[in-house]
């Protein structure tokens, strides 16, 4: 789960920079 949410943020965090 831990993954999960670190993996949906990563690309989150990517797509806004």
């Amino acid at each position: 789960m831990k993954l999960h949410a670190l993996g949906k943020w990563g690309m989150n965090h990517q797509q806004k920079v």
